[in-house]
């Protein structure tokens, strides 16, 4: 039993060569996920600061909580699910772009509606 053989049991029978448009397009899409998980920690960081524009009976604390939890962690998340969404498709070898945008629309929709309700709960008060 060569090196060969261990490597054929270990990659599904059905395994197709992805196009190579498809690898290349979803790791740029990939490199671009993490930069938005950033940049939303980033704004959600400095927005929760903006609380304390406001004493506690202003503002809504539960709610700005959960919005910088959404806009500062669920980014992250997203992100690594989506990566190993990716390595998953890749290894059975379907096409992987389609988790790389899936992952890069949900870490931009859970930033800006954590960020929102962070806004919507600070804004206009002072």
């Amino acid at each position: 039993m060569g090196m060969n053989d261990d490597l054929s049991a270990q990659t599904s029978p059905n395994a197709r060569p992805t196009p190579v448009w498809d690898r290349v397009a979803s790791i740029v899409i990939l490199v671009f996920v993490p930069l938005v998980a950033i940049t939303s920690s980033f704004f959600a960081f400095v927005s929760v600061m903006g609380q304390s524009v406001c004493g506690p009976d202003e503002c809504d604390t539960g709610v700005i909580n959960a919005g910088g939890f959404l806009a500062g962690f669920a980014p992250w998340l997203v992100c690594i699910g989506g990566v190993v969404l990716f390595i998953v498709a890749m290894i059975r070898g379907r096409r992987a772009f389609w988790f790389a945008i899936s992952t890069l629309i949900v870490a931009v929709a859970l930033g800006a509606i954590g960020i929102a309700m962070i806004f919507g709960t600070i804004t206009g008060r002072g």
